[in-house]
Parts: structure tokens; C-alpha cells; sequence
């Protein structure tokens, strides 16, 4: 019999003004590729945020498994690193 570990994952439900926009999250991701992205965000300097970015990215795309997030032409967005750009802050 064939096993594999499960992929755990949770849907996070926004609310206020985001209501009805969620997004679902792998809560055990890979523990190398998640501790990669924590080692290179570690390595920068306060004075260097700009240069945390990219490494940040890599860990939302890791752990950002779907969401509902939409352009402001209602298209949906893919879950990638022009589209975090592209969302409010």
C-alpha cells in the first residue's frame, strides 16, 4: 500500500472590508523550501526591506495554495509575484 503524508490546509476567511475574499494556505509546507525562504529573509537588514521582498514572495507562493483575489478588471489574479504587488496594502 502506497502512503503519502497529508497536506494540511486551511481557508482564511477575510472580513471588514475584504469580506467574502479568502485564501486557502498549505499549514505543513515543505519544511526545506519553507526554511530556504526563512534563511534568505533573515540575511537582510533592517535597512534593506525593499531587498526582503523577493524572498518574501517565494514564501507566499509556497504557502498560498488558491485563492479569490481578483485584478481591478474582476480577471483572477494567478498566485505569483506581480499579483502580490498588485494587491492593497
Amino acid at each position: 500500500m502506497d502512503r503519502v503524508l497529508p497536506i494540511k490546509t486551511k481557508q482564511i476567511d477575510l472580513d471588514g472590508d475584504y469580506e467574502g475574499w479568502w485564501f486557502k494556505i498549505h499549514t505543513n509546507p515543505p519544511s526545506g523550501a519553507l526554511m530556504e525562504s526563512i534563511e534568505a529573509i533573515e540575511k537582510i537588514s533592517d535597512a534593506k526591506l525593499s531587498a526582503a521582498m523577493p524572498p518574501i514572495y517565494s514564501l507566499l507562493q509556497l504557502v498560498i495554495l488558491e485563492w479569490n483575489f481578483v485584478d481591478i478588471k474582476g480577471k483572477n489574479l494567478p498566485i505569483n509575484t506581480d499579483s502580490f504587488k498588485k494587491l492593497p496594502v
